[in-house]
């Protein structure tokens, strides 16, 4: 449950609310402690044999093994009450502080940001103080980037989303200022809140109140029954009878309802945890003890980091809304911003009869939101171009379900040759080139670059690198 995304799973094509959780940018100097370990302990925060600590060349803080320890269980864990929640159906908490109207109109993420700032304006007085004084005072989501700032990523798909997350902020700082003058929240404020929420957020299944609390309840009702009978007020086939509803409706909300419904919650010290990929963990709330966990299954040395993995996520996804990207990613996927051109470049033309047939299919977005893989491209785009590059004929006589599929060894090679031809074109088309990106990196120069362009230029060299990966695999597929 390691930072499901929040609300529907969001797809590589990024659709959705943002995944939830990371950590991964450079963090400002003078934020490197944790949360002070007498705040953690009257939180009844446990950990086992973990310490913060700094990282790599440019001081990326993380969680670091305090001793040579080997996860077969815990590593932190955390009453259900110490964090930070959002839970499903909860009313605005502070009515108070932002109009309860706005509040329940906000996904999850933007609820967990109000949250946020309300805290931060108790000052001291917040039983979270510790753990504000802590968190970053800066990020730097792409969503915040200038244009030019964008334009250094090389990726159209990439700078739209940005640019659409950013005017999406703005526009609910706009409401929250209309509807909630008196919480005095700047522009500035809520970016920071909301890239504080998108970059440490998990979230998990809900099932309501822990197995303990349950137990209470099941207990009041068989006491509350009994007493009823006691002094004549319900019969004993009306007490036992309301007992079991009582059973049946927890029982029936744990098994039917509560998959439908997610917790959200930021989690002091774990949500400290860099991410790699295919680092064996797992973060969850334990149902019987009420409480969240952070299990790994890690050996690591004194010193060494601890790493965890947030969910498989595209390098877009890590980019966008945790503000780095990952080396050699297995998940990642070059997104096309025009395919439809690269195709038509090539002399395949979309006509209008083929854009109904494709969406009759469900084949559109094989098309507007192409996805190039390490392997190539995906099913939905190899049977839409499939569908592009068919005559007439094959497709009067066969459908286009069927030529979707596959076609015989001709055509085959006819669909591989056009998208070589397609992705290098991309390729060729920016700015610089890999090995140049990587020699920029290498270079006494790199000191000196900002962290917006530095980051800029690793996530573009991983794209390129991936898409020639992708072109070499689709070549040696088609024998091209």
């Amino acid at each position: 449950m390691v930072r499901e995304a929040a609300g529907p799973a969001a797809s590589p094509r990024l659709r959705g609310p943002p995944p939830a959780k990371a950590a991964g940018a450079p963090t400002p100097p003078g934020t490197h402690r944790p949360p002070p370990p007498q705040w953690c302990e009257a939180k009844k925060v446990e950990t086992d044999g973990l310490q913060v600590a700094s990282f790599g060349r440019f001081g990326l803080r993380g969680l670091a093994a305090s001793s040579s320890t080997t996860w077969r269980g815990d590593a932190v864990k955390m009453p259900f009450d110490s964090a930070l929640r959002v839970i499903p159906l909860e009313r605005c908490p502070f009515p108070d502080f932002v109009d309860g109207a706005f509040y329940d109109r906000q996904a999850p993420e933007m609820k967990m940001a109000l949250q946020l700032l309300h805290e931060r304006s108790k000052g001291p007085e917040s039983d979270y103080a510790p753990y504000l004084a802590v968190l970053p005072r800066e990020f730097d989501s792409p969503a915040g980037w200038a244009p030019d700032e964008l334009g250094q990523l090389q990726y159209p798909h990439l700078e739209a989303q940005a640019r659409a997350m950013g005017a999406a902020w703005g526009e609910t700082h706009a409401e929250l200022a209309r509807t909630s003058p008196g919480a005095g929240v700047s522009r500035a404020d809520l970016d920071w809140a909301i890239q504080c929420v998108q970059s440490r957020l998990f979230s998990g299944p809900y099932t309501g109140r822990s197995l303990r609390s349950r137990a209470t309840l099941a207990g009041f009702v068989a006491v509350l029954a009994a007493g009823s009978v006691a002094t004549g007020a319900l019969e004993v086939s009306q007490g036992v009878n309301g007992f079991v509803s009582a059973l049946l409706f927890n029982l029936i909300y744990d098994v039917l309802v509560s998959k439908q419904l997610k917790w959200y919650a930021l989690l002091p010290l774990v949500d400290l945890a860099n991410h790699r990929t295919g680092s064996p963990s797992e973060v969850s709330y334990q149902y019987f003890t009420d409480e969240f966990t952070l299990e790994v299954g890690s050996k690591c040395a004194p010193g060494e980091q601890l790493w965890i993995q947030y969910g498989e996520k595209t390098n877009d996804q890590l980019m966008l809304y945790y503000g780095f990207s990952e080396e050699d990613n297995p998940v990642d996927v070059y997104t096309f911003a025009s395919l439809e051109g690269r195709l038509r470049e090539q002399g395949v033309e979309l006509t209008e009869a083929r854009r109904a047939l494709l969406a009759r299919a469900e084949l559109t977005e094989g098309i507007s939101e192409a996805q190039l893989a390490r392997n190539g491209f995906q099913k939905d785009t190899l049977q839409a171009v499939r569908v592009a590059l068919a005559s007439d004929a094959e497709l009067g006589s066969q459908g286009a379900q069927v030529v979707a599929e596959r076609g015989g060894a001709e055509s085959e090679r006819r669909l591989y040759e056009v998208l070589v031809a397609c992705a290098e074109a991309e390729l060729a088309g920016k700015a610089t080139t890999a090995e140049k990106d990587g020699e920029l990196l290498r270079s006494k120069s790199a000191d000196v670059l900002g962290s917006r362009q530095r980051w800029a230029i690793e996530f573009r060299r991983q794209k390129k690198l991936l898409l020639q990966e992708g072109i070499r695999n689709m070549r040696k597929r088609a024998g091209l």
